[in-house]
Parts: C-alpha cells; structure tokens; sequence
C-alpha cells in the first residue's frame, strides 16, 4: 500500500562573492536556485561552482546556464508527470528523471554555444578587451611558447568570424557547441577553448512527496538531515580532489553526470536537503564540523529564522575566515515532519541552535574558550612564547548569530608585515601548473577550479 508523505516545503538560496575574489576584483562565479511547487508539495535547490583559474574566463555564466538547465530539466519533468494516466510507480517517476536530465550537457553545450556566437570573446584592444580573456591572456603568455601565444590568438579572431557568420541564424538551431573531436568542427583553426571558458560544476535535488531525484556532476556537498542528524545524500565523486573536479565543459560530462531517484520511505524521511558550493565545506578542518553547520542551519530554518538576511552574512565571513572561495548555500526544508522522529529536534524548542556547535550569546567583551585562543594575538593568554614555527592552524570562535562552530584558519606567527595573515584570502593565489595548449593534453582530465 503505498504511503503518500505529503510534506510542505520551503526554501532559501544564497551565493556571495569569495574575499579572494574580492581581493582580486573578480565577480562571483557561483550561482543558485530553489523553489517551492504545487502549494509545498514538491521543492528543488539547485548549485554551481564556476571554476576559478584563468582559462575559464565565462565561468559565472557557465555556471548560470547549469542552474537554468536544470530548472528547465525540472519543469519538463512535472509537465510530463501530470501528462501521465494514473498515479506513476517510483521506478516510472526514476526512469522518467533518467530521461529528462539525459539532456543537462547537451543543453548547457546549447546555450554556451549560442552565447559565444551572440558575445563573441573580446580581445584586447581600443574598446579595452573584455576583462576575464585579458587575464586568461596575460596567464596564457607567462606559460607558454611564442608560437603557441600566437596560435591562441589566431584561434580567438577565427572564432569571432566564425560568430559573424553565424549571427543571424536563431539560436536554438545553433544547436549544441561541438566537441572538438566532432568532423564539422575545425579544431585546429578554432581551438578547443570554447567550452573550457565557461567552465562549472552543478549539483541539484527535486524533493517530491514520494520520491527524490538529484542531479550532481563535480565537487560540492550534498546533505540531508534524518533524525536531526546530518549525512551526505550523496558523496563527493572520486575524480575530485585537491583543486580538480568533473566538470560540464569536459568533452566526456555525459559520462560522468550521475542521476539518481530515491524513495522517501516513512521511517527515513529528510527534514531538510543541504546544497553547497565547495568553499564552504573546505573551510572546515573536518567533515563533522561543516555537518554540524548543516544541522544548525536546518534547525534554524525550521524555527522560523530569516535564513535569507542571515545567509548573507554568514557567508561572507565564513569565506573571509576559511577558505576565501565564493560560497553558495541552497536549502530546502519541510516545515513539519508526518510524525515526530527519534532524534529530530522539536522544531518549537528551536528558538536557537544548540550550545555544543555555537559560541554563546555575547553580553560583554566575553573571552573564547582557552583551547580556541591563539595565545600570540590574545592579551589575556599565557605570556609563553609559541615555538618557533611559520606558521599554525588556530581556532577561534563563531559570531554568537552564526550557525556552526569555529572554522580552522590559518595564521602566519611571525611578527612583520604577514603576522596575522590568512594565506588563503590576503596572499597571492597559487595558480595551477601549466597544461599544454594542444586539446589531447587536456582531454579526459578533471577540470580545475
């Protein structure tokens, strides 16, 4: 018999610009999406994390298009739902998902090739170039042979009349970018750049009242909390790692897309589904620490908190502190459960999140914890010298508002103009090793923020 868990729903989304990005004067190259449907009944949240170095100079509209996939992959889904005669099984609600997000790649190839024939790369000159190919440029030049800098521009001009040729067809008869190894596409005199530049990962969940499905191709994590207890709903591919991680620009995204559907069974229902950027978690020490954020968070919003203004400045400082990447949080939570859980807090009792994972409200001038305190910046702590080390991770405590517990963050001990520094946000950014301008040479790598 089945069992309908008519939950109702609510969301929130945010993405802010990292502080090394502001430093750098570049925008945020995030992007995000939720949204109740059908009065509660159904919610999605929807993230992407376009890519940081240089060679990925459209990113932020890379990671623009994702979202809009998906949210198209999302509303075709729910018309072809109500086309069908009778109430469908959770393998007809899987496979139907299967096929309709079979078209995120192709789709997201559609619109980055319809924008590069619109918008053309700008390259330097009297109109002043547009920003992100002069420092792809710049990085370009400082890495490479003469005759390779030379190739790259030869390709970039080629490419704009191949645009002007194209300009006036309709964009949805432009159809997907081709793939460089494609026989109508002339890798040689156009490159194999195009894709790269807007360069994302995207990660997404559709919550349902009998099943969820997701979406995820890259980094990032995706949570839910059962119980009052948060877990991966799914956990971080194998190919990401340092700073590389599957990507919608790689010729073979469709290999590597995973799409999934579950059953909601009664005994394991979520009471909120997490979505984040990876700036976030990787500004944790450990994975405990960032589900302990998670966690607080849910609780929050189940209490009635305005996750909206408090999203927006957390995040901010959480990147400021960590690790300066932009951060994106998109959260869908159900505003009551069908039946208590063991373990799944009392969302009355949730006026605030619990002690063990927040600092406490501060009264006046209150002093850390003693195990939170770096003792070369607190005027109160033991006078002993620290060793004589570069540098070392310190703790320090949460805003009382903030939810989550204190991030590590690395401190330069030495004294002289770097004391107190986060390499992470005030220092040069160490950029990637260089990779051979030829396409094999890329091909089939995970790509690098």
């Amino acid at each position: 018999m089945r069992t309908d868990h008519a939950l109702s729903w609510r969301t929130v989304h945010h993405s802010t610009t990292g502080a090394a990005h502001l430093n750098n004067a570049i925008g945020c190259q995030d992007s995000s999406a939720s949204r109740v449907l059908d009065d509660g009944r159904w919610a999605y949240a929807v993230v992407a994390d376009g890519h940081g170095s240089e060679r990925y100079f459209r990113s932020e509209r890379g990671a623009a298009f994702a979202v809009q996939v998906v949210e198209e992959v999302i509303t075709s889904f729910r018309d072809r739902l109500a086309e069908l005669d009778g109430e469908p099984t959770i393998g007809a609600l899987a496979e139907l998902w299967q096929a309709e997000s079979a078209g995120v790649v192709p789709r997201w190839r559609e619109l980055v090739h319809a924008d590069l024939v619109a918008d053309p790369p700008l390259l330097p000159g009297p109109d002043g170039g547009e920003p992100g190919v002069i420092r792809f440029l710049d990085k370009f030049v400082a890495d490479r042979r003469h005759t390779q800098n030379y190739q790259l521009y030869l390709q970039l001009h080629w490419f704009a009349e191949y645009a002007r040729e194209l300009r006036d067809l309709a964009p949805a008869s432009l159809g997907p970018l081709p793939l460089p190894t494609d026989p109508t596409w002339n890798a040689a005199k156009l490159g194999s750049w195009q894709a790269r530049a807007y360069g994302t990962t995207v990660l997404a969940v559709l919550i349902g009242p009998r099943s969820m499905h997701w979406i995820r191709l890259g980094d990032g994590a995706m949570v839910e909390i059962v119980g009052g207890k948060a877990r991966h709903l799914v956990g971080p591919p194998a190919e990401a790692f340092a700073n590389e991680t599957p990507s919608l620009c790689e010729d073979d995204a469709d290999l590597k897309i995973v799409i999934d559907s579950v059953p909601i069974e009664e005994r394991d229902v979520p009471s909120a589904v997490i979505l984040t950027t990876d700036g976030l978690p990787n500004s944790y020490e450990d994975g405990e620490r960032f589900l302990g954020f998670c966690e607080d968070l849910a609780d929050r919003a189940r209490s009635g908190a305005d996750l909206a203004e408090g999203l927006s400045r957390w995040l901010p400082e959480l990147s400021r502190r960590g690790s300066g990447d932009d951060m994106t949080v998109a959260l869908a939570w159900a505003t009551e459960l069908p039946s208590r859980q063991t373990g799944d807090p009392d969302p009355s009792a949730a006026t605030e999140p619990g002690p063990e994972r927040l600092a406490p409200t501060a009264t006046a001038d209150p002093l850390p914890a003693a195990d939170q305190v770096d003792p070369a910046v607190e005027e109160h702590a033991d006078p002993t010298p620290p060793e004589p080390s570069a540098a070392r991770v310190v703790e320090r405590p949460a805003p009382a508002d903030r939810p989550g517990g204190p991030i590590h963050e690395v401190v330069v001990q030495d004294e002289g103009p770097e004391a107190g520094v986060n390499p992470h946000v005030d220092q040069p950014t160490e950029m990637p090793d260089r990779e051979e301008f030829d396409h094999d040479a890329d091909h089939g790598h995970a790509a690098q923020h």
